[in-house]
Order: C-alpha cells, then structure tokens, then sequence
C-alpha cells in the first residue's frame, strides 16, 4: 500500500520529511503552527506537541528525523533536511532527503540506511553549494 504520491499532503508531525524541516523551527514557531491533540494517521503516530518538540530534539541532536509505523503502519523513513546555500546562510532548509521502506527493512538495516542518506545529503549539499547539482557533464 502506497499513502504518498506526488501533491499529497499528510500532517508534519506523522513524516519523517515533515519532522526534518520542523526541526529547523525554534519551539515558538512550532507551537503557533500545531495544537493539541495533533492530527494522527496511525495509533504510533505523535498526538501531543510536548511530545513532537521531543522527538524535534532528538532530530536535532542526531542530524535526521525518524518515523516508524506513524504515517502507515509497517514501514518506516528516516529524512533528512538540506543545508541553507552559502549566499543565504540563515534561510531555513527548503529541501530534504528520505529513504522510505519495509520495517523489517529499517530494523535490519537501520544504520546502513542512515548513512547512505547521510552521505546523500552531503552530497547534495556541496553540489547544491557548488553550482554543479543541475550542470551538464
């Protein structure tokens, strides 16, 4: 079963790619946009903002955002938010990266996972901040 596709939108607080670029907000910006109890998708998915700022820290702290079973039950996504371009360093991150699969997948292979999408943003990032993302070869 596939829940996205391109034009849809699902709640911020149930995606990992929604999670990475609320974690780019201070607590502030963060409690003028959502309200309790937060729109759910699945009985996993975060229902209170304290608990959303919470999981946002640990986005934080570790450098990408994680969902397991809170957009569909049986599959997970780790996203993480692109760097601001050097031209304009305090914009907020208006792009981000994700892998999405199987959760027995995520729990096989969780921290292969995250680096491939690590090395993948850093390497969107120096290209993006070189020019050299959309140039021929």
């Amino acid at each position: 079963m596939t829940i996205s596709h391109v034009g849809r939108r699902l709640p911020a607080s149930c995606t990992a790619l929604g999670k990475a670029l609320l974690a780019s907000l201070n607590h502030n910006e963060i409690a003028e946009l959502h309200e309790d109890p937060l729109p759910t998708l699945t009985p996993q998915s975060i229902t209170s903002v304290e608990e959303l700022l919470t999981d946002l820290a640990a986005t934080r702290e570790r450098g990408y955002a994680i969902e397991v079973n809170e957009a569909l039950v049986g599959r997970a996504c780790v996203a993480t938010a692109l760097q601001a371009t050097p031209a304009h360093p305090d914009d907020d991150p208006n792009a981000e990266v994700s892998i999405s699969m199987a959760l027995h997948r995520y729990e096989s292979d969780a921290q292969q996972l995250v680096d491939q999408l690590l090395r993948a943003r850093n390497q969107l990032n120096a290209n993006w901040r070189t020019r050299r993302l959309f140039q021929p070869r």
